[in-house]
């Protein structure tokens, strides 16, 4: 009941006519002798217990009852308050005058507790003190149909010129409501309505039964029990008639009976079943395709399963629908109803684009000092006003970490997003104490051209310049040409660093051969530069030209060690560490632009407080982790190497035929690894074992445990989803112009040449040119070399001499008698060697050799038996 009169108020009407009610609508007619007009009673409370006249006044009365203004007025039933209370909607009560209501030209204002109860408190120096009022008279003028229509509208009393006595107020708001349960006949429909009805909150799937008077919060609640009841029991409708206030459906099948009708009730809102025609279906039903099941249906079914594997295949989805609903639906349908399911947990790609500068405002709230800028283009654009262009992003718990305890390298590179309107992701990586990765930037651009690059080196420098390093950064990656262009107009002082993987894969195209590939290889990792010349020594004896195209790479400090920085105090030649980082984003790079930032950003947040938490117990002089391994394994490498010493802290290391200088004061090696890695080489761990001293003691401190603690100190904020984010005034920006490709969209990564294939058989395939495995005659490079060629002959011929050996042994067994043994002898070598030669012939090297062996076995048991 409380359902239905929410925002209502409350009509005081005099007790008299409440008692006479009835009867006045027996005297009076409607002006012409008709028969009165029906009026529907609703229910009335019960009277409270009336308290003392003399004690009212001192007690603070609530009521919804108006406030008399003026009390000098006539007391008439309009204004008068009664103990019988009526409950009418709140528009009948600011119709009648009951309420006050706030006009266009007036403002509405907010009364404070004390203002509201004051207002009902009654003076005491008035004609209605204590409770009381005069003995007054109602005039009434008019006709009888006048008297009938506000006895309608409960404004007079049903008597002219009746006399009130005594009122009093004792209505209590707080009051817990109490009803009367004798209702009269007119009343029936709505006591059923409320009394007898069976309201439905959470129908459960399976046990489901639909009955008359069932209630339903409003219509797509009953349709959405409806169609669960369909489903579950395994037949579909035919809707006859939909409209906002009814609804009727019969059985699909023809022979069915079956039938529901449902309609709105009076409050406007609510529904509930008036009828259902033969409960019990006399149809066979359907099968397992039933057209009830939408893609909305089975979303919403299998959004969880979606939610934990947004690529689950489709015949995963038919396979759970089977099991927990006993329906199907077709392959095409199931990945749009994926689709939705989706875009339902992830947010849609356009809407995703609008929210981006509300979510910049919202990392400068929850993180201040942080680094968020979003483009779009002007309102005025004629071509596409108000559409996104570019975003950067920088978290101020990161860059502080980045600025006082990681090294100046810094890698970038782009990512290619996979969503519905493509895009770059640019990144920027660095490397911790630990030697781990260190996000610290990203933004996402159109594309990675010149002018998407000076966007974000713009912002990267701008970020990087607060830290007192001036120019010590330096900035790794491939050989894209609008890095270079960004970073000669933008930054052109900062360091440059090129990624050597890159770099071998085009000098590969340029050179081929595993000779010159090699030799590449150690002219980038050479640290000194008596390694670096050797190298190109040889280079030069090979192939003049690889020396030119070297020579077009720039300065030397950009790919070969022995030229790094010693500041830096990194050898790292490759982007390795940023690619990892793009791989690390996963399934999150096809989903929308803000379900992405978000994801980049709990990541990021939730690395480092794990960080933080994890490096607690370690102990603040000790190098970290990594770093301790790795000296663990060159002081195993170090056994090869003896030490000598010419004095103090000096030594002179014999690894081979060289002999290396070592200086532990100065911390240096001829070799030149120590100075730019700053932890150890192998030669310098020697030296510091002969010295007797701790090689935790000669590792930078740019590897410490209290450097990586500081650096993890710092941390980022939590940001709410979008529905919690306060008024913003930034406008909604569109998604940018869509980008469709030719064909189906990869979704794979593009792997280089050198790299294997996924889920192919590349080991097993046989070129039948040069009858070499792993390729085929269409993608045959010419064979093996001269080397690999006699390399592989050597190992035919012995696999040969070894076969040889075995069959002879074979032959060569002691038999109990001359003549079996003679005979025996004769039928064992034919068949071994017959047997030999095919195995030989039909089978690779490896097969040929343990076929042979398991038939020497065989030929030894048979041997023996004879």
């Amino acid at each position: 009941m409380n359902d239905m009169l929410i925002d209502q108020t409350y009509e005081r009407i005099p007790e008299e006519e409440s008692e006479n009610q009835t009867k006045t609508k027996q005297k009076k007619g409607n002006g012409s002798g008709g028969k009165p007009k029906p009026r529907v009673k609703i229910p009335v409370r019960r009277k409270l217990p009336t308290h003392d006249p003399s004690t009212l006044a001192a007690t603070t009365t609530f009521s919804n009852a108006p406030v008399l203004e003026n009390p000098n007025l006539p007391l008439t039933s309009s204004n008068n308050t009664a103990l019988i209370v009526h409950r009418i909607p709140k528009t009948t009560a600011a119709r009648r005058g009951l309420i006050n209501t706030v006009h266009e030209n007036e403002e509405a204002r907010v009364i404070a507790d004390d203002e509201w109860n004051r207002s009902f408190e009654f003076p005491h120096n008035n004609m209605y003190g204590h409770g009381e009022t005069s003995m007054q008279q109602v005039n009434v003028e008019g006709g009888n149909d006048d008297l009938e229509r506000e006895t309608d509208r409960g404004i007079v009393s049903d008597v002219e010129d009746e006399e009130f006595g005594e009122i009093k107020d004792n209505y209590d708001p707080y009051a817990d409501d109490i009803w009367e349960n004798e209702l009269l006949d007119d009343d029936t429909y709505v006591s059923k309505m409320y009394k007898n009805g069976d309201f439905i909150v959470n129908a459960e799937f399976g046990s489901i039964i639909l009955k008359p008077w069932m209630i339903f919060t409003d219509k797509s609640h009953f349709l959405s029990v409806l169609r669960d009841y369909c489903i579950q029991s395994g037949f579909a409708l035919v809707v006859d008639r939909s409209s906002p206030t009814r609804f009727t459906a019969n059985c699909l099948e023809m022979n069915c009976n079956w039938r529901i009708h449902a309609s709105v009730l009076p409050d406007g809102t609510t529904w509930a079943i008036k009828s259902i025609k033969d409960s019990e279906h006399t149809c066979r039903g359907l099968n397992e395709r039933n057209p009830l099941v939408n893609v909305k249906w089975a979303a919403s079914r299998l959004i969880d399963n979606i939610r934990a594997n947004n690529d689950i295949p489709g015949k995963t989805l038919n396979e759970l629908l089977w099991e927990r609903y006993r329906v199907e639906m077709a392959t095409s349908t199931l990945y749009k109803m994926r689709s939705i399911g989706v875009r339902e947990i992830n947010g849609g790609h356009d809407e995703s684009y609008g929210k981006l500068p509300r979510y910049c405002e919202m990392v400068k709230q929850t993180n201040p000092g942080s680094a968020a800028f979003c483009a779009w283009t002007p309102q005025n654009d004629p071509q596409c006003p108000l559409t996104f262009s570019s975003i950067f992003i920088s978290f101020k718990g990161a860059i502080d970490g980045l600025g006082t305890c990681c090294r100046s390298l810094v890698g970038v590179d782009g990512a290619h997003l996979k969503g519905n309107y493509g895009g770059v992701l640019l990144s920027a990586v660095a490397i911790d104490a630990n030697n781990e990765l260190y996000p610290f930037a990203w933004a996402i651009v159109p594309g990675e051209d010149g002018e998407s690059w000076k966007f974000f080196m713009w912002h990267l420098k701008n970020i990087l310049k607060e830290y007192n390093r001036g120019n010590d950064w330096c900035i790794i990656s491939d050989r894209q040409k609008g890095i270079d262009v960004a970073l000669t107009e933008i930054w052109a002082e900062v360091g440059r660093r090129y990624c050597c993987k890159h770099l071998a894969k085009n000098s590969k195209a340029a050179f081929p051969g595993p000779l010159m590939h090699s030799l590449f290889w150690l002219a980038c990792s050479a640290t000194s530069t008596f390694t670096f010349k050797n190298v190109m020594d040889r280079m030069q004896k090979i192939n003049p030209l690889a020396l030119v195209w070297l020579s077009k790479l720039g300065d030397q400090e950009s790919w070969t060690r022995h030229k790094f920085d010693p500041k830096i105090c990194t050898d790292e030649n490759k982007t390795n560490f940023v690619e990892s980082f793009n791989a690390t984003l996963g399934v999150d790079r096809n989903r929308p632009v803000l379900t992405l930032l978000e994801a980049i950003r709990r990541m990021t947040m939730v690395r480092m407080s794990s960080r933080r938490k994890k490096c607690q117990a370690w102990n603040d002089a000790d190098p970290c982790p990594t770093i301790v391994k790795r000296i663990r394994t060159l002081m195993h490498d170090s056994r090869t190497c003896k030490a000598f010493q010419s004095k103090e802290e000096e030594y002179e290391i014999r690894e081979g035929r060289s002999m290396l200088q070592v200086s532990l004061n100065n911390k240096s090696c001829i070799c030149g690894a120590w100075q730019i890695t700053g932890i150890p080489c192998r030669h310098a761990l020697r030296a510091i074992i002969a010295a007797g001293h701790d090689p935790h003691h000669y590792v930078s401190t740019w590897y410490s445990v209290a450097t990586y603690k500081q650096c993890y100190s710092h941390a980022i904020n939590s940001i709410p989803d979008a529905e919690h984010w306060p008024e913003i005034d930034q406008p909604t920006i569109h998604a940018p112009t869509m980008k469709r490709g030719i064909g189906r969209p990869s979704r794979q990564r593009k792997r280089a040449d050198d790299e294997p294939r996924k889920e192919k058989r590349s080991t097993t395939v046989k070129c039948s040119l040069c009858k070499q495995y792993g390729h085929n005659s269409r993608t045959c490079k010419g064979g093996l070399t001269a080397k690999e060629k006699a390399t592989q002959s050597d190992f035919t011929q012995q696999h040969r001499n070894q076969k040889k050996q075995k069959i002879n042994v074979a032959a060569t067994f002691s038999q109990p008698s001359a003549a079996t043994a003679a005979s025996s002898q004769a039928h064992v070598s034919t068949v071994a060697s017959s047997q030999a030669a095919t195995i030989s012939s039909s089978q690779p090297p490896a097969a040929a050799a343990s076929s042979q062996s398991s038939q020497s076995n065989r030929l030894k048991k048979g041997k023996e038996k004879v």
